[in-house]
């Protein structure tokens, strides 16, 4: 299904699609959630329309009226590129719009769209989400959001799983982010620095999960278990190698910054975005300090490989810089005890205490 939201279409089922399933009552309130947040940005950002793809079998139809919204010589403006590569970037661009319909992935990118594009506004933010691969329940969204195979892990108490609706409003508004950012601020600028698509993909990350915990407060009018829990979860992250996703500091700013109820629930999205840059600023640095974050991550991964079982990925040797043993060692504390506070249970034999977490979170 391609849900087109700000123009030209608001649905589009499948021509012959089975008959209704008994838990269609739950997939129907999860694809509200998703219109319900996407409506907000086109009222919000009128010159963008908003076009949910789905993946699963609904792939392929996707895919064709995606071709068909960004009609010809469209340009991808998440990206600063040589004006002679745009038709190749266009290329790459689909095709990963395309493996993340096959995979069930969320993502999103901006595009200008070309000359006979079924689009109506001169922009098409484009989601690519699977509502029940996200958040068909609470334990589905927690362990969705965990960086290593749930199956490896401990049982978590239920009071600390993540609340699947309010999680799915957050994947929304974290992935809308990334058009808006592109929209207001511009591409990700080009560099030759070895590392500057990682370092740019680790800001970015900051900047989403920033703006999606303000849209979350401003929408349900306080820090909630939700937020808490996310950040526990997002400190998780270095069990799977993932330094990218690493952004509890960030989300904590931003929730310092914003603890004034009534002064949030006036501030527009384009604010947001302008607050999330600067807490992502604040707390990534610039690339030097990013070199330095990698290398103490990197080390930090390494400290736990007693977990190596439950690794997604291979952990990276590649130097990065200058190593912070301090840095590196604060990682692995927070990680720890993170992992107390969320499953009951220590990470290992030396246990740290939830409490480390629990203060980091008030």
């Amino acid at each position: 299904m391609i849900r087109f939201v700000g123009g030209l279409l608001v649905g589009l089922s499948l021509i012959g699609q089975p008959a209704v399933a008994d838990d269609s009552t739950a997939e129907d309130a999860l694809d509200a959630i998703v219109s319900e947040r996407l409506e907000y940005y086109a009222r919000s950002f009128p010159t963008i329309e908003f076009a949910h793809l789905r993946g699963g079998e609904d792939a392929m139809l996707s895919t064709l009226w995606l071709r068909q919204l960004l009609g010809r010589g469209a340009t991808n403006l998440v990206y600063e590129h040589p004006a002679e590569l745009s038709s190749d970037l266009m290329d790459v661009s689909l095709r990963r719009i395309q493996y993340m319909l096959s995979t069930d992935s969320a993502s999103s990118s901006l595009f200008r769209v070309g000359e006979g594009a079924a689009a109506r506004h001169s922009e098409l933010c484009v989601i690519t989400l699977s509502p029940q691969t996200v958040a068909a329940n609470d334990r589905v969204a927690t362990n969705y959001m965990l960086p290593v195979d749930s199956a490896a892990l401990p049982q978590m108490p239920t009071d600390h799983l993540l609340d699947h609706r309010m999680h799915l409003e957050f994947v929304v508004d974290h992935e809308v982010f990334h058009c808006l950012d592109a929209h207001q601020n511009g591409p990700i600028p080009m560099s030759d620095r070895e590392h500057w698509g990682e370092f740019m993909a680790h800001v970015n990350e900051h900047g989403a999960d920033a703006f999606a915990v303000a849209m979350h407060v401003q929408r349900h009018g306080d820090h909630t278990d939700y937020s808490r829990n996310l950040m526990r979860v997002r400190a998780l992250t270095l069990l799977g190698d993932d330094s990218s996703h690493f952004t509890p500091e960030s989300i904590h700013h931003m929730l310092d910054r914003i603890e004034d109820s009534k002064i949030l629930s006036e501030m527009t999205p384009n604010a947001l975005i302008t607050l999330a840059h600067w807490v992502r600023n604040e707390v990534v640095g610039d690339y030097d300090d990013y070199l330095r974050f990698r290398s103490a991550a990197q080390s930090a991964v390494l400290q736990t490989a007693h977990l190596a079982e439950t690794h997604t990925a291979a952990i990276q040797t590649a130097p990065f810089g200058p190593e912070s043993s301090g840095l590196a060692d604060s990682l692995v504390s927070l990680t720890s005890s993170c992992y107390t506070a969320m499953f009951d249970t220590p990470l290992d034999a030396t246990p740290m205490p939830s409490s480390e977490c629990d203060a980091y979170l008030q």
